[in-house]
């Protein structure tokens, strides 16, 4: 704190100097009179603050050349932080830009790179319907690709940051509007290489076009030809192969449901196996609530036709019919399957041209018991284990007749399998154990096929349902 003890001290001084009166200045300053009337001239006031500064002119000048000197370099420093916060924004850093190491303005945009030199990429052309240039730099923007993505020419919101590797593609040429007529050229039906128990469409086909177009601006008119090569629907058949040799093996029983399904639902609970149920339409009306319990109990229930014809011998319209009305039944049951076997195993490849959007699968077998020949259990039993195989299937009836030699033999081959260390599992658990089969094949279902291959013929109207 100041000392203004020394100004007063020199103020008392001063006024002992002077000659005293009683009368004397009041307080504020105001000369009052002596007995004669006439007035008393006032003493000079002192000022202690005014006396200090004189006294102390030196220092506090000093004082505040000090507070100056330290506010100074904060003030060159605040001003320096937003002048450096916008150089290291936009301070040059490497990036690769079409092969070339760069320094470039961090933040740029790819039109700043493109505007300032860093890359030079070119719209395409506009050209004719006869490939001739209309207009230079009226086709597509360029494209451009970072740190190895595909932004395509959606690249307005980018901006570049050190380490960037930025590749720019030059813009493809665009056709004038033209007038286009289009002929359809469908595809074939192929059968691909090799024979197995399964059989399913690999390749769903997809149907090619010639074209011809006349130019909106030229008014050339094209022939252009084949434009789309068609893509064949091929029909493939294999055995079920399960990964790593897993040992797999798929019973199935054929013409049923009936009171030996009933039979063998028991002796499959206490054996712990699982098999396929291949149902008949007309025997499915009467017995759904086997083919349901069937279900419940981890069985796979499928297509065996409305009536057991030889599919091969009907009309397009009876085969659609037996296999939509056999759905149908099994559907009312909340059954869904997109899975046959054809009665007799006929089936051509015209069934397939008009069945193929309506099932996913055709199921044949690899070991045939004989069993409706009726040649004893024991016979029975032989030919089910004659050649043990992961991937087997094996074919048994649970209707078509009487089947109490098939009831007698079923736990016998059920013994037999296990005991080489076999597990019993569904037609459709068995597909999916042999990563070769489609999506569409395993899942008994057309939801999913590829985006680019044709729909089959029936698939909107009845597979999903």
């Amino acid at each position: 704190m100041p000392d203004f003890g020394s100004s007063h001290k020199h103020n008392t001084k001063t006024q002992q100097a002077r000659p005293q009166s009683a009368n004397h200045s009041t307080s504020h300053g105001h000369a009052r009179t002596h007995a004669s009337g006439h007035p008393r001239v006032s003493q000079p006031k002192i000022n202690a603050y005014s006396e200090f500064k004189k006294e102390h002119k030196t220092n506090y000048s000093r004082r505040t050349f000090s507070k100056a000197a330290v506010a100074l370099p904060f003030a060159l420093l605040a001003a320096g932080g937003l002048g450096g916060a916008f150089w290291w924004t936009h301070r040059a850093v490497a990036a690769e830009i079409d092969g070339k190491q760069l320094e470039v303005p961090n933040g740029s945009s790819i039109k700043d790179l493109v505007k300032q030199g860093f890359a030079s990429p070119k719209y395409g052309n506009l050209v004719s319907v006869s490939g001739d240039v209309l207009e230079e730099g009226k086709g597509k923007c360029y494209t451009v690709s970072i740190n190895g993505h595909d932004l395509g020419d959606k690249f307005d919101d980018y901006r570049l940051v050190a380490g960037d590797k930025i590749a720019f593609t030059n813009g493809d040429d665009e056709e004038e509007p033209h007038q286009s007529d289009k002929t359809p050229i469908p595809y074939k039906w192929e059968r691909a290489k090799g024979a197995g128990a399964v059989g399913f469409v690999s390749e769903w086909g997809k149907p090619g076009y010639s074209e011809k177009v006349v130019g909106n601006i030229t008014g050339l008119a094209i022939d252009r030809g084949v434009v789309q090569e068609p893509v064949n629907r091929v029909l493939t058949y294999m055995n079920v192969e399960p990964k790593d040799g897993e040992k797999l093996v798929a019973l199935t029983f054929d013409d049923g449901p009936s009171h030996y399904t009933t039979q063998l639902l028991d002796i499959l609970d206490q054996k712990n196996a699982k098999v396929t149920f291949f149902d008949i339409g007309e025997n499915i009306q009467h017995n759904l609530e086997i083919c349901k319990d069937a279900l419940a109990k981890g069985h796979q229930v499928a297509m065996h036709s409305l009536h057991h014809p030889d599919m091969t011998k009907l009309s397009d319209e009876r085969m659609i019919e037996e296999i939509d009305t056999t759905k149908q039944m099994l559907a009312s049951g909340d059954i869904k399957t997109n899975c046959l076997r054809a009665p007799y195993g006929a089936f051509s490849k015209h069934n397939w041209e008009v069945l193929s959007g309506r099932i996913t699968s055709l199921i044949g077998w690899n070991l045939d018991t004989l069993d409706w020949k009726k040649p004893g259990s024991d016979k029975i039993v032989e030919k089910a284990c004659s050649n043990m195989h992961p991937g087997a299937i094996i074919l048994c009836h649970a209707g078509g007749g009487t089947r109490e030699q098939t009831v007698e033999a079923v736990p016998q081959i059920i013994d037999k399998w296990q005991a080489a260390g076999y597990k019993f599992v569904t037609v459709h658990q068995l597909l999916a154990s042999d990563e070769r089969f489609p999506k569409h094949v395993i899942e008994d279902s057309f939801d999913d096929l590829p985006q680019d291959q044709e729909e089959p013929e029936g698939f909107s109207a009845q597979a999903k349902k």
